[in-house]
């Protein structure tokens, strides 16, 4: 906190102009009303640059973003078979029926589902069931829209 050297107001560190009597910190005097008049048309001059700039920018990024590709993507789950193993027809086809339709694979992600089952005992016997179910999952893409250059 400071104090305003010329009414001895209380103010904030950051303040620049005082509150009260209008002190101003980086003049070292009071403002006279032309000077704050052409202040406030200075900040309104720059902010509308400012604005302009901004539009600028903003029209610029759009004509970009309408010169890049547009792609659509797809995904296809793929089940292990009973025995724990994905069924390499089932994959083939899978890839072949895509392609045939413009799409490209882009990514695989393998997500291992588990299952668990309580287990049961008698006596010295005991048996229990965890297994895990592995499914595939393609991801495809195919260029909707090519890129404009």
């Amino acid at each position: 906190m400071k104090n305003c050297p010329n009414c001895n107001e209380l103010i904030g560190d950051s303040v620049e102009i005082c509150f009260n009597c209008r002190y101003n910190f980086r003049l070292h005097r009071v403002e006279s009303q032309e000077e704050r008049e052409q202040y406030k048309v200075n900040v309104q001059k720059e902010e509308e640059q400012r604005k302009r700039q901004l539009e600028k920018v903003e029209a610029e990024k759009q004509q970009m973003l309408l010169r890049n590709p547009l792609y659509e993507y797809c995904t296809e789950y793929l089940f292990d078979g009973d025995n724990g193993v994905l069924a390499k027809h089932e994959l083939d086809d899978t890839l072949e029926k895509y392609a045939r339709d413009g799409w490209r694979l882009h990514s695989i992600v393998l997500n291992e589902a588990g299952k668990n089952s309580s287990s049961v005992s008698n006596g010295l016997v005991s048996m229990g069931v965890n297994a895990t179910m592995d499914v595939t999952i393609l991801v495809f893409e195919r260029c909707i829209k090519p890129a404009e250059f």
